[in-house]
């Protein structure tokens, strides 16, 4: 069944040079046991655990890096992330991006939506590796 809202697994990364990019994951093809939906990502170890609300609209962050290697989720609400090669995105509830621009010349970030950003940001140790990266 069709929604009206696709899930996004995205990836932002920096490349040798630093600049920037956005690149489209997916879970892996592997069916758990007695699950109907063959697609799973288990196990990931994580570091830190950050949940923020904005209580007001936040003005567009300049190009920054990340602090850490993280997952970022967005709860509620939606924001728009802009890399450095031009690409730029919406992201919305359930919306999920491996951010692992940590060096190089970051990303911009704006609240876009109606509703109060609600994100999670949870950290992820250095060795984790997305499985199909």
């Amino acid at each position: 069944m069709a929604s009206d809202h696709d899930l996004k697994l995205v990836r932002i990364y920096a490349d040798a040079e630093g600049e920037t990019h956005l690149a489209d994951l997916r879970i892996p093809d592997e069916k758990p046991e007695g699950a109907d939906e063959p697609r799973v990502l288990r196990e990931i170890p994580t570091t830190t655990l950050r949940i923020a609300e904005t209580l007001q609209r936040r003005p567009s962050m300049s190009l920054h890096v990340a602090p850490r290697r993280q997952l970022g989720i967005v709860l509620r609400g939606e924001c728009e992330i802009t890399t450095t090669d031009g690409d730029s995105r919406r992201f919305g509830r359930g919306d999920c991006l491996l951010i692992e621009d940590t060096a190089g010349k970051g990303h911009t970030y704006e609240d876009v939506g109606d509703e109060r950003l609600v994100t999670a940001a949870i950290g992820l140790p250095e060795d984790w590796q997305w499985p199909s990266i």
